[in-house]
């Protein structure tokens, strides 16, 4: 559509928005469904409603129509299969759907997110956080409370890797006798997040605490893709079966990991799930470069234009960089 980086990004940050919303007003859909498909159809719809211009009455209608379409379950977790991945995609097309299709004219219910059968019950069980999902809306943007990933592994993973990192320099990991990580219930309970070996693919060892944690208290390339395509590393999978994954129970945040060694050495680290995975400018842009350093495109021009893309009077600007061989 020809469409500017600031409205582009208005697209973006309504997007955050509606899938942060939908997900508050439904919280207990985590761990049987998966947010990113259930919530993430809707942040789609809202993206799609923002750059078709859609007035307040389509808008409904486009969400209400993805409410109805939203998806996902997490049992490819367990079983280390690629549907949950294909998950993210679908939600982005069906939502985008919801919002071509609200803008043909189709409708839908004005409360399908909290009707007596909508979408906070079909998902949560119940509609008693439906107010939550509008709460002081327009003043502060929940984009701005994303959180980001170092690491190529499961959300709930991260903080279990990090922590590792800051013991993994004191200890020699030949000695350990055994590991504790201690971890919130919604953590504990995410799908996968107990997987233990044998590892038969990349994904059931990218979202395992006992791998990801094992991996880096070895020093191992923990933000490298490729790592976890190393399903038969002895040394990561004898140290993994060291380790004792706790669940604390609800309503606690913290995270504790507690390496011991032969002759009583205790190592621990502790931190708030999530408080190490906010970005910054640094990590972004360094991270960018890390991912695309390898690829055909100037990484350094593709950086210039992103931050200032509320001036790119055309978003074709980025993509055809995106599309240009150095």
């Amino acid at each position: 559509m020809g469409r500017g980086g600031a409205d582009v990004l208005a697209g973006v940050i309504v997007g955050y928005e509606i899938v942060a919303r939908a997900f508050l007003g439904a919280p207990h859909m985590l761990p049987k469904f998966r947010a990113s498909g259930v919530a993430g159809t809707v942040g789609a719809a809202a993206t799609g409603a923002r750059m078709y211009g859609l007035d307040v009455e389509k808008t409904m209608h486009a969400l209400g129509a993805a409410a109805c379409f939203a998806h996902g379950f997490g049992q490819g977790f367990l079983s280390g299969s690629t549907e949950v991945k294909l998950n993210v995609g679908m939600a982005s097309r069906q939502g985008l759907s919801a919002a071509i299709l609200a803008k043909l004219g189709a409708t839908a219910s004005p409360v399908a997110f909290e009707g007596d059968v909508g979408y906070f019950r079909a998902f949560s069980g119940t509609a008693d956080n439906a107010e939550a999902a509008t709460r002081d809306l327009g003043t502060h943007y929940l984009i701005q409370d994303t959180v980001y990933k170092e690491c190529p592994i499961c959300i709930f993973t991260q903080t279990p890797v990090a922590l590792a990192k800051q013991i993994a320099p004191q200890i020699d990991a030949s000695k350990i006798e055994r590991i504790v990580l201690t971890s919130p219930d919604l953590t504990y309970t995410n799908p996968g997040f107990l997987n233990n070996k044998p590892y038969r693919t990349h994904l059931q060892a990218a979202i395992s605490a006992r791998f990801c944690t094992a991996a880096a208290l070895l020093g191992k390339a923990v933000e490298s893709y490729e790592l976890y395509d190393q399903l038969e590393e002895p040394e990561v999978l004898a140290l993994a079966e060291k380790i004792e994954l706790v669940n604390r129970g609800p309503d606690q945040e913290r995270l504790d990991l507690e390496v011991v060694q032969q002759g009583g050495a205790t190592f621990r680290a502790s931190g708030v799930e999530h408080d190490t995975l906010f970005p910054t400018k640094d990590k972004v842009l360094a991270k960018f470069r890390r991912l695309t350093g390898p690829l055909p495109i100037d990484t350094e021009k593709v950086i210039a234009v992103m931050m200032e893309l509320e001036k790119v009077d055309d978003i074709r600007v980025l993509t055809d960089l995106l599309r240009t061989q150095k």
